[in-house]
C-alpha cells in the first residue's frame, strides 16, 4: 500500500493523539542539552544561517539528533522591558498586515508565544500536529539595514503604510534575535506531495485534504488563526501533517487592540477557506503547470465543468470539492493584491459555503 494511503488508513487512530512518549521522552532530553549550554554555546552551534524573509534558519545536530533552527529578530522596541514577552501589536501595525503576501510579521515575542501554545498542545496529548520547541534563547544578531529601494518597494506594496516602513526599519537596525531550537520534520508538504504525485499515489491528495482540515479544525477550537498555512509552513513525515512558521499567528488570548480583536473574530473561518483553496490552487498549478497567478482564472473558465481541466480523478475528487471555497478565496487575494490591502474579507459568504 502506497505510504500516503497506508496514513489515509489509519487516520482516525493517528489523530486521535495520545501522548507520544517516546517523543516526549527525545524533546525532554534535547531540551535539557540545549538548556545547559551557556550562550557562547548556543552561538557555536547555531554556526552559518540562511536568511529569509521572517528571519533566518539552520539545520544542526544536538547530541546526533537533527533540530531546526530560526533566528527571528528582536527589534529594539520589542527588548525594552515594559515590552518583554508582550503579545501586544506594539507597532501599531494595521490589521491587513496579517496576510501572507508579504508580510513580516507583528513581532518575535507573538511568534514564540504561538509556538510555546503549540509546543504545550503537543506534550498534554492535545493534538499532535506541530513541531515541538525544544528551546529558545535571546542572542546577539548583526544589523541587516534594509536596502532603501527595497524598503520602498514593501512600504509601497503596504500601500504606503507609516507603520509598516517603521516595522522593516527595526527589523534591520535590530541586533538582536530570538532563536528557536525546534524539532526537525523532514519534508514540506509541497515536497513530499509533488513526491507523491510523481509516484502515481492517488490516496496522496485525500490524505493532505484530511490532515490539514483536520489541524485547522483543532486551531479553530483552541482560538488561534495561522493566517500563512501554504503547503511551505505545513511539514510531514509522511505520518501527519504539522503546523509550523507561525510568524503570522494570531490568538484570541494575544493583547489585541479592539481593531485587532474584532479582525480575529471576522476571520474565524479564514484558515479553513485559505488552506482549501491553497490545495485547489496547489493540484492545478502543479498537475497541469498552469503559473500560479493564473490558477483562479483558470477554475473560472472550468467551473461549470471542472472536469475540462484535465485533472487525475483523484485530485478532480478533491478539487471538486472545494472549488466554490477556492474562487471565492482566489477572488478575494486577487483583490487584496490588485486593488487594496483593504478589500474586505467575505467572512460570511465563506460561512455560508463551509456550513450550508
Amino acid at each position: 500500500m502506497p505510504l500516503a494511503a497506508a496514513a489515509t488508513a489509519g487516520l482516525t487512530r493517528v489523530w486521535t493523539v495520545e501522548v507520544d512518549l517516546e517523543r516526549s521522552a527525545r524533546h525532554r532530553a534535547l531540551s535539557a542539552r540545549l538548556a545547559a549550554l551557556d550562550d557562547a554555546g548556543i552561538a557555536a552551534l547555531v554556526g552559518e544561517t540562511t536568511s529569509g524573509f521572517g528571519g533566518s534558519t539552520a539545520s544542526v545536530a544536538v547530541d546526533g539528533e537533527p533540530v531546526f533552527v530560526k533566528l527571528v529578530p528582536l527589534t529594539d522596541l520589542e527588548r525594552r522591558p515594559e515590552h518583554v514577552g508582550s503579545t501586544a501589536n506594539l507597532f501599531r501595525l494595521p490589521p491587513f498586515y496579517q496576510y501572507g503576501i508579504g508580510s513580516a510579521g507583528f513581532g518575535a515575542w507573538r511568534e514564540l508565544a504561538a509556538h510555546t501554545m503549540t509546543t504545550q498542545w503537543v506534550l498534554d496529548g492535545a493534538y499532535a500536529g506541530f513541531p515541538l520547541v525544544h528551546h529558545w534563547r535571546v542572542l546577539p544578531r548583526t544589523p541587516e539595514p534594509v536596502d532603501p529601494a527595497e524598503l520602498e518597494r514593501w512600504v509601497t506594496h503596504w500601500e504606503g503604510d507609516d507603520a509598516v516602513r517603521a516595522r522593516l526599519e527595526a527589523i534591520g537596525a535590530s541586533s538582536a534575535a530570538v532563536v528557536l531550537f525546534m524539532e526537525s520534520i523532514p519534508l514540506t508538504v509541497d515536497a513530499w506531495l509533488t513526491e507523491r504525485a510523481a509516484a502515481g499515489d492517488d490516496g496522496a491528495y485525500e490524505f493532505v485534504d484530511r490532515a490539514v482540515r483536520e489541524g485547522v479544525a483543532f486551531l479553530e477550537s483552541r482560538g488561534l488563526i495561522h493566517f500563512d498555512a501554504h503547503f511551505r509552513n505545513l511539514l510531514t513525515d509522511g505520518r501527519r501533517i504539522y503546523f509550523a512558521d507561525f510568524g503570522l499567528a494570531a490568538h484570541a488570548g494575544f493583547e489585541l487592540d479592539a481593531a485587532e480583536a474584532a479582525f480575529h473574530r471576522r476571520h474565524h473561518d479564514y484558515d479553513r477557506g485559505y488552506t482549501a483553496a491553497h490545495l485547489v490552487r496547489w493540484l492545478v498549478s502543479k498537475l497541469l503547470d498552469v503559473p500560479w497567478p493564473e490558477v483562479t482564472e483558470r477554475l473560472r473558465l472550468h467551473a461549470a465543468d471542472p472536469s475540462g481541466l484535465g485533472l487525475p480523478e483523484p485530485a478532480l475528487r478533491v478539487l471538486r470539492r472545494h472549488l466554490p471555497v477556492a474562487l471565492l478565496v482566489g477572488g478575494f487575494f486577487e483583490d487584496l493584491w490588485h486593488v487594496s490591502k483593504r478589500t474586505p474579507f467575505p467572512a460570511g459568504e465563506l460561512a455560508r459555503m463551509l456550513r450550508p
